[in-house]
């Protein structure tokens, strides 16, 4: 059930744009860090992903996520703002179009 909760926040962090560019390189991404990660919801078969993209500094700046089942596909993008201490302080989630701001 913690995983469950875990993934389900994962999720909620995950992000959606339309924008297709690749111009944030995973080269810069901390040793050991978490770069992907994907997984399978059987009762539901959907199929989700997250994939997380660094600065220069090691910060996560982005998420890009997707969910797949038989019938639908999903994407998402999430960026992040830091304030002047290295904190997250404002979230950005784009999902289909429409863009949701989380300070």
């Amino acid at each position: 059930m913690k995983n469950l909760l875990l993934i389900a926040s994962l999720i909620l962090l995950g992000s959606c744009s339309s924008d297709d560019s690749d111009s944030e390189s995973q080269n810069n991404a901390p040793s050991g860090t978490l770069i992907k990660i994907e997984f399978y919801y059987p009762q539901t078969d959907i199929l989700s992903s997250n994939t997380y993209f660094f600065n220069k500094e090691g910060k996560v700046v982005s998420t890009r996520g997707n969910s797949v089942t038989s019938t639908e596909y999903a994407e998402y993008t999430t960026t992040f703002s830091y304030n002047s201490n290295g904190q997250i302080w404002k979230s950005s989630t784009t999902y289909e179009g429409s863009i949701d701001y989380t300070e």
